[in-house]
């Protein structure tokens, strides 16, 4: 992204964090939140200029070595599981301040729900919330290793036995 120009607004795979001299806690919420939903790209050095215009300004990392210091010595004890390696996380100089930028892929589904302290979180839009009970059933039931969701490829419904799937459903219909 070009950050020398006006920065887009925040949005379901986007946040910005002030973060300017150490990080705060929703910082572990948002990779949580990203994780557990879509993925998405995390720079701290941002501040929000005007709430209600939604517009932001770069303010940069005062220290940024003592902030990834500080990221990476937090990060395992913050989540769960992390999809966030050395590649994913970038110092970038925009004019005479430095902003980092964290890429947050998307958890597997056999390593969600990912965990922030404790808690589940999930991305909607723009905001970081905790997952509902009916989110985290959904995430933990998709988590399971044994579900038989994988798409086969290269068959279609000439490779399946009419008969068996009628026997299948009169088995299912008889149950109460």
């Amino acid at each position: 992204m070009d950050y020398s120009r006006q920065l887009p607004i925040e949005n379901e795979h986007r946040e910005y964090k002030r973060n300017k001299t150490k990080l705060t806690k929703d910082l572990w919420e948002t990779i949580s939140s990203f994780e557990n939903t879509d993925g998405g790209i995390i720079v701290l050095g941002v501040t929000e200029k005007n709430e209600n215009e939604k517009s932001f300004e770069i303010t940069g990392i005062q220290n940024p070595q003592s902030v990834l210091d500080e990221f990476w010595s937090t990060i395992d004890s913050a989540i769960s599981f992390k999809t966030i390696s050395n590649a994913d996380v970038k110092l970038i100089s925009v004019e005479s301040l430095t902003i980092i930028e964290i890429n947050v892929d998307e958890a597997p589904d056999n390593r969600k729900p990912v965990y922030s302290h404790g808690q589940i979180y999930i991305r909607q839009g723009a905001i970081d919330r905790k997952a509902s009970r009916e989110q985290k059933s959904t995430l933990v039931r998709q988590s399971a290793d044994d579900l038989d969701t994988k798409v086969l490829k290269n068959y279609g419904k000439d490779d399946l036995n009419l008969t068996d799937i009628e026997s299948y459903k009169k088995i299912l219909g008889d149950r109460k």
